[in-house]
């Protein structure tokens, strides 16, 4: 079997599900040959995803549904993979060691994130053939195998019908928002709409600018909305007066001096090509 696997260990949409489905749009794309399993699945949880990737994705006549399975540990342990992919480390944590390959040329492939430089949130080498493992890394504080730039599927973003004067706030696990205070003449006029974790419709029509207002309450691994917001020509503001190094710091100085250079998900990815070529 080839296939993604992610847990639903919060039962709301987050970058890493989104990375998940691009990933998996990309594949199925050339293959029907691929799974997207989703572990602690409920209904709710795939109507969720279902109407993420209508809003969100222009697919045409791609019939994604079907591939898209809800699976529990005791059947996740009777299957053999001879290509899988996780995106996150809470996939990680609750998948390890319950995962068999189908021979020794299967692959695992791991899209490294937070933690997975630490021992409970990685799956053991050892305990699979040499080779079979392999730890994809963008930042220089995860563990990884091979440099690797984490992509993004913009060939099939939705055309923005309309562009609202308005402002999308972003400040990772931080409710005060004070801090808005110190933006009033900036964002004169414009209306304000705050990041929750539920899905907005037509998200990106919503607002003409992006603030993420970093407050030192998270250590954000990989954020994935300013190159979104960069891809639809949005006003990008990013504050971090703590200077925390992380993933958002990194991510903004890449698009500062690349843009969108080495982000497009194509069929010649070196992950993609791992799960379409024979």
């Amino acid at each position: 079997m080839k296939a993604i696997i992610f847990n639903n260990y919060l039962n709301h949409i987050n970058g890493a599900i989104i990375d998940c489905i691009e990933y998996y749009l990309c594949i199925l794309e050339q293959t029907k040959d691929i799974k997207l399993l989703i572990l602690n699945y409920n209904p709710i949880f795939k109507e969720i995803l279902i109407d993420l990737i209508n809003d969100r994705y222009e697919l045409k006549d791609l019939d994604f549904e079907k591939n898209i399975i809800g699976i529990t540990k005791s059947e996740l342990i009777r299957m053999k993979f001879n290509r899988l992919l996780i995106t996150d480390y809470g996939t990680i944590v609750k998948t390890r060691g319950l995962i068999l390959t189908k021979d020794f040329n299967s692959k695992i492939l791991i899209l490294s994130d937070l933690h997975t430089d630490k021992p409970e949130f990685t799956i053991d080498k050892s305990l699979y053939p040499k080779g079979c493992i392999t730890y994809y890394g963008e930042m220089p504080f995860v563990y990884k195998d091979i440099q690797y730039n984490h992509k993004f599927l913009f060939s099939k973003f939705k055309k923005l019908t309309r562009i609202d004067n308005a402002v999308f706030v972003h400040s990772p696990k931080n409710n005060d928002y004070k801090f808005m205070e110190s933006y009033k003449i900036l964002f004169k006029n414009k209306k304000i709409i705050y990041k929750t974790d539920n899905h907005k419709k037509h998200l990106f029509e919503l607002f003409d600018t992006f603030l993420y207002h970093h407050a030192d309450k998270w250590f954000d691994p990989r954020p994935r909305l300013m190159h979104e917001c960069s891809f639809y020509k949005k006003n990008i503001h990013y504050v971090n007066k703590p200077n925390c190094i992380d993933g958002s710091y990194y991510r903004f100085m890449d698009l500062k001096v690349n843009g969108l250079k080495d982000r497009y998900l194509t069929k010649d990815d070196e992950i993609v090509k791992q799960f379409i070529e024979e």
